[in-house]
């Protein structure tokens, strides 16, 4: 059966589950569970090319709201000549640094709750480029091409969550190795496609 859209998987699911005398009749509610389950686990493990989003960020006071579906920070830096990169510091250390209302030009940068907290205070407006890991639409949304390129993920995530339903059941201890597999090969993919065709470059000094 092939697994081109949200339906396909459902059904996929449900035929997987099916056993002899057990027709595994789980209500598509049910089975969405499971492909949520999956999908949890899918983007807490995984860092590969589809996941990765640009955005602009008007930076005009401290603190500026993170992304919709923002998981991770690849890199923020200042637009502007010369491009001013900023640096994460972790909670503690920024408020150490940052207490005392100094404005000026932001050189670091800490995450709070679903903002991003700058140091020091922007003294005036800036534009921030940031490139960032996100958590794609739901697959009950919309499909998207990390799914197309790898549906195994879905499927087999989603029937490795499915003991709650199905019991003590030999098939789950497969189908978690390959879903363990699919996510290994989707990171060696998206490792592969990044650096394919760059020489390699030794540095010195």
């Amino acid at each position: 059966m092939a697994l081109a859209s949200y339906n396909d998987l459902l059904a996929g699911i449900r035929d997987w589950l099916g056993r002899e005398n057990d027709t595994a009749n789980l209500p598509s509610t049910r089975l969405g569970d499971l492909v949520a389950f999956a999908e949890a686990e899918i983007y807490a493990r995984l860092r590969v090319r589809h996941m990765e989003a640009s955005a602009d960020l008007t930076v005009s006071g401290q603190s500026a709201a993170l992304p919709e579906g923002y998981i991770e920070m690849r890199r923020l830096y200042l637009d502007g000549t010369p491009l001013r990169p900023l640096a994460y510091v972790a909670p503690p250390q920024f408020w150490a640094t940052f207490t005392n209302g100094l404005t000026g030009n932001p050189s670091a940068y800490t995450i709070e709750g679903e903002n991003i907290v700058f140091g020091p205070v922007p003294d005036q407006d800036y534009t921030g480029k940031i490139l960032y890991w996100r958590r794609l639409p739901a697959l009950s949304t919309e499909t998207n091409s990390l799914y197309s390129a790898n549906p195994d993920l879905w499927l087999y995530g989603a029937l490795s969550h499915a003991q709650p339903f199905i019991g003590e059941d030999a098939r789950l201890a497969t189908w978690r190795t390959l879903f363990e597999n699919a996510l290994a090969r989707a990171q060696q993919q998206s490792d592969r496609d990044r650096y394919s065709g760059a020489p390699l470059r030794i540095r010195t000094g």
